[in-house]
């Protein structure tokens, strides 16, 4: 797929990673919806810099955790920018929930990673349909080992994000292409004490974070890969081969 003059709507692309991937796109002149939540200022920067680039952006505010923002950021990026080519699921939530875990920080887990994306996909399948389009869900490289027992909630809605995005593969071809990236210790959390952040990456065979480029320029691949569908990217500095 040639990016050009696409449109692509990237959720939580207001820093971070989901700016870092915005950017990418941008760089591949794809005309881009920023989305946000709490963040404005930071997407309103990301559409800054983006235009200061010669590209063209929107912001789009909106609560994932609202069952109906997702067919009105759909229909705000249709009408500023044209029908949607490329939809990146990148928003989510990460807190800690140490089993028992409760019912609000389940659901709420579940509520943004897993079922908006779902929604996002669904109002976006007639455009995605029409242009021959692309979904990428930003997954998590622990998706197939769901271990992390502090993290419950977070690991579950990443593993099913991970199931979704195989089974979508096949229900939505040949028109519509649906991947998955899934990256490993990619900017520590900005909590984390400098040991916290070295503690982090001892298991990383190459000994550093990623940066968000390593994981934007992932989701270009499976972006613009003609070929490639149901797959899930795993970036995570080799991790996930010891």
């Amino acid at each position: 797929m040639d990016l050009r003059g696409r449109t692509a709507l990237v959720t939580g692309a207001g820093k971070r990673l989901g700016r870092a991937i915005a950017l990418a796109l941008a760089g591949e002149k794809a005309r881009v919806a920023v989305h946000c939540h709490r963040s404005r200022p930071e997407a309103d920067e990301t559409a800054r810099f983006i235009a200061a680039s010669g590209g063209k952006a929107t912001v789009i505010e909106g609560d994932l955790a609202d069952p109906s923002t997702p067919a009105a950021l759909v229909r705000q990026a249709t009408k500023v920018l044209g029908e949607i080519s490329i939809l990146v699921n990148c928003a989510a939530i990460y807190e800690e929930t140490p089993w028992p875990v409760s019912d609000d920080d389940w659901a709420r887990h579940l509520e943004i990673n897993l079922t908006a994306p779902m929604r996002l996909i669904r109002e976006a399948t007639p455009s995605l349909r029409a242009q021959g389009g692309v979904v990428v869900n930003v997954i998590d490289a622990v998706w197939d080992r769901p271990t992390w027992s502090k993290h419950s909630a977070y690991c579950v809605s990443k593993a099913a994000l991970a199931a979704l995005t195989q089974n979508l593969a096949r229900a939505l071809a040949p028109e519509v292409r649906v991947n998955g990236v899934a990256p490993g210790a990619t900017l520590a959390p900005e909590d984390f004490t400098k040991e916290q952040a070295l503690e982090a990456i001892q298991s990383v065979p190459l000994g550093r974070w990623g940066r968000p480029q390593d994981v934007a320029q992932a989701v270009i691949l499976v972006a613009t890969n003609d070929f490639m569908t149901g797959q899930i990217l795993t970036i995570d500095g080799g991790r996930s081969a010891v």
